[in-house]
């Protein structure tokens, strides 16, 4: 399991790790990194905002272990202190390096001091007199159509040209993290391969991807989540699957039993895997030691779970079922206890990048600092469906509004009828809308066959019209907007222009005799990274994988 606790970004083992709200764990330095060039996850590309969640013990103490180091189980401050002395005294070290490096620079960058109309060898030979860091900085700056034309210039640029150093720039230019060494570090190869990849998701062809069916599940589907190569599933048959998703084959490495009810969802960490069930339990399934490691017992059918990570990772769970909201700290093997204020009937519970709980009820949508359990700090009118982002909470209302609040005070920006749209829909379709939004777009079905897409100002875009039936699922991240439908397809689409890129078949539509009833026709869930879209439809999953090296 030690690839597991692997950075996305740098792809060694962790250092100091930070777990996003998404379930995503990097490096904090490089998270910080990557959030300097984009405020998105590095995997799933969800909106990310800073301060970010504090380091988290309970895989940093896992990490610590692996690189051989005696962690106590009760308290690594010792140790961590230790280890900050270490790196300060290393990083004093290396500013006296760096200090050294420039003051060579300096004499280097005197030869580079050229007259007009210089010939072309002395200025290459100015140039190559320079650290390759230095040169492959200045060529960094120009395209890659550019910088393949200074190769052809003469033999000098094209020994700059092909430095490994420059083509690790344009990588982390290109795609924020990539296995690396699965290549021997060989960064114009890792290029190519990105570059094609990138091609391949935005073409969508035949020949540009590979699918591969995860099959195991007796009964239909009803949660998914993936980090890296580790897909889980949880399932009505009442099982939770654990799937390597580098595998050709579509193994299933682990099967979790134990739930006497369906599984209703699940919450996917670096190393273990939470469920919730009909059978009002909660089960946390480790996956180095393939066990059960502990349960909690409520009243109620589990609707949702989260994690919270603004703790550190020290174990706090949050279940909900229709009755309350129940904060768990698994380690401690012991009853939840109950969020107190909460008023009607409880839907689902989800955390905000921002660290607040937001809570939807029958009567509220609320936001909670779990700091302080005396009020909510965000209390909303109570929406059929709701999407937070970075700035805004954005609702679609129980009168047939999208409606745009301030995501701090809670003061309505705006807002936008949808009552014409919904005169031309049956009532049979009416009754089924789907919402998703990013801080810059809403997309939202009212249960026909299309996707309507809106401006952060709530001004129309574009219509999303392909679908010969209705849609199940909406995701739409800074580039695309990805649709899963009854008609057993999922449909990728370019965001800024509306245009369909491209549709990815799921099979016959043909029910099969000896499959289950499913829940939902079609492709009901979607999940995707970088280069990977992977579908539900039923008791199967579909991998459509782009990275064909």
């Amino acid at each position: 399991m030690s690839y597991d606790y692997n950075c996305w970004v740098c792809f060694e083992l962790f250092t100091e790790p930070v777990t996003l709200y998404c379930s995503h764990s990097f490096c904090k330095e490089c998270i910080e990194k990557s959030y300097h060039i984009e405020q998105l996850c590095p995997f799933c590309r969800k909106e990310i905002q800073m301060p970010l969640p504090p380091i988290d013990q309970e895989l940093n103490k896992k990490i610590l272990k692996l690189k051989g180091f005696d962690v106590d189980e009760n308290n690594n401050n010792i140790n961590n202190n230790n280890n900050n002395i270490n790196n300060n005294n290393n990083n004093n070290n290396n500013n006296n390096n760096n200090n050294n490096n420039n003051n060579n620079n300096n004499n280097n960058n005197k030869d580079v001091v050229m007259e007009e109309f210089q010939p072309i060898k002395k200025i290459t030979y100015g140039i190559l007199n320079l650290p390759s860091t230095i040169y492959a900085q200045i060529f960094s700056v120009f395209s890659v159509k550019e910088i393949l034309k200074f190769s052809l210039v003469c033999k000098e640029f094209y020994k700059a040209i092909n430095h490994k150093f420059l083509w690790k720039i344009k990588l982390f230019q290109f795609i924020e993290f990539f296995n690396t060494e699965k290549y021997e570090y060989d960064y114009k190869k890792c290029f190519k391969i990105c570059y094609q990849n990138e091609k391949n998701e935005n073409k969508g062809a035949a020949g540009t991807f590979k699918m591969i069916p995860f099959r195991g599940h007796s009964q239909p589907i009803t949660s998914i989540q993936h980090i890296g190569n580790v897909m889980c599933t949880g399932s009505v048959d009442s099982t939770v699957r654990v799937w390597d998703l580098s595998s050709k084959k579509g193994t299933n490495t682990q099967t979790f039993t134990g739930h006497s009810g369906g599984v209703t969802c699940i919450k996917q960490r670096q190393y273990s895997v939470i469920s919730g069930s009909d059978d009002c339990t909660v089960r946390v399934w480790d996956f180095e030691k393939g066990v059960e490691s502990n349960c909690l017992k409520t009243t109620s059918p589990i609707l949702s779970i989260d994690y919270n990570v603004n703790i550190g990772g020290d174990g706090q769970i949050i279940a909900t079922n229709k009755d309350t909201v129940q904060i768990w700290d698994h380690r401690d093997k012991q009853g939840g206890d109950d969020l107190v204020g909460i008023s009607g009937e409880v839907f689902s519970s989800k955390f905000h990048s921002n660290g607040h709980l937001f809570v939807h009820t029958s009567d509220y949508l609320d936001s909670w600092d779990l700091r302080r359990f005396d009020r909510p700090i965000l209390r909303l009118p109570s929406p059929q469906w709701y999407q937070p982002t970075k700035d805004f909470v954005y609702v679609f209302s129980n009168n047939r509004s999208i409606l745009k609040y301030n995501i701090l005070n809670g003061k309505l920006i705006g807002s936008k009828s949808l009552s014409n749209h919904f005169s031309t829909v049956g009532a049979a379709l009416a009754g089924h809308q789907l919402f998703s939004a990013t801080n810059d777009n809403i997309a939202y079905n009212i249960g026909d066959f299309n996707v309507h897409l809106l401006d952060s100002n709530l001004n129309p875009l574009h219509v999303l019209s392909n679908h010969t039936n209705q849609i199940n699922s909406i995701t739409i991240d800074n580039k695309k907007i990805l649709t899963g439908s009854m008609d057993n397809t999922i449909k990728v689409w370019d965001k800024q222009s509306g245009k369909r890129l491209y549709s990815l078949l799921g099979g016959s539509n043909i029910v099969n005799p000896s499959d289950p009833i499913p829940l939902t026709l079609g492709c009901s869930l979607i999940n995707y990274d970088r280069s990977r879209i992977i579908g539900v439809f039923n008791n199967l999953v579909r991998l459509y994988n782009f990275n064909l090296d």
